[in-house]
């Protein structure tokens, strides 16, 4: 039986379930950027703020149904929160490609039924 060493036995509990060695081939397994994306989105908190987020973004898709008036303070708010949930959620995608990788490999960001 061979041993494996520290580091990589960290690896393996680190990225566990994905398979993809490098993200969009420039983002290894010990990139410290992925290892420190991979961290965020497994945290406790991640998919609470990020669900917290689609409830607020359906919220407003709500409100744009109700009939105001166009060039209104209001509307230009909700302008506003329109580019604002864009933003977040082009960071949370950006986010988790980088750390699960996009199609290639089991566990990667496509692969998933929720994303």
């Amino acid at each position: 039986m061979i041993k494996k060493d520290k580091n990589e036995m960290k690896q393996i509990k680190l990225f566990a379930g994905v398979r993809c060695e490098q993200a969009f081939y420039l983002f290894s397994k010990s990139n410290c950027f992925r290892i420190g994306c991979y961290k965020l989105i497994k945290h406790k908190y991640w998919e609470t703020v990020v669900l917290v987020l689609i409830c607020l973004s359906s919220f407003k898709l709500a409100f744009d149904t109700w009939e105001r008036k166009i060039d209104s303070p209001l509307d230009i708010y909700a302008g506003y929160a329109d580019l604002f949930f864009n933003y977040a959620f082009i960071c949370e995608m950006s986010i988790k490609l980088i750390a699960l990788g996009l199609t290639m490999d089991d566990g990667s960001y496509l692969r998933d039924e929720w994303n």
